[in-house]
């Protein structure tokens, strides 16, 4: 719920407006008890950056499901790509731009761990 309210709040009003205090005012919950479930802010915009990863990953997986040349698949997994960038520019610029502050954890979805 908290990660949904998180991506929400990306694609209406920017990277800017996510905060702990607005994932908490949007679901009803306090700020301290989001910090029972992410340490801070960074760790609550990896998980945000899982789900973009896997939701990118599905669409490329979709795009390529009944083509058989290599370079159609590249290609076809290039426009559904770039086609995500464009239709959640900020989820993608969270996703591959954000900054990390000190030593993360990161998820196994992210390091290729499972």
């Amino acid at each position: 719920m908290a990660i949904q309210a998180a991506r929400d709040i990306v694609r209406s009003e920017g990277v800017q407006s996510l905060t702990t205090r607005a994932v908490a005012k949007r679901i009803g919950y306090t700020v301290g008890t989001l910090y029972h479930l992410f340490r801070n802010v960074d760790d609550m915009i990896l998980m945000v950056n899982v789900r973009t990863v896997v939701h990118i990953r599905g669409r490329m997986k979709k795009a390529i499901q009944d083509i058989e040349a290599p370079e159609d698949k590249l290609r076809a997994m290039a426009h559904a790509y770039a086609d995500y960038a464009f239709s959640c520019p900020d989820l993608w610029r969270l996703a591959f731009e954000h900054q990390i502050q000190g030593e993360p954890e990161y998820p196994g979805l992210l390091t290729g761990e499972t």
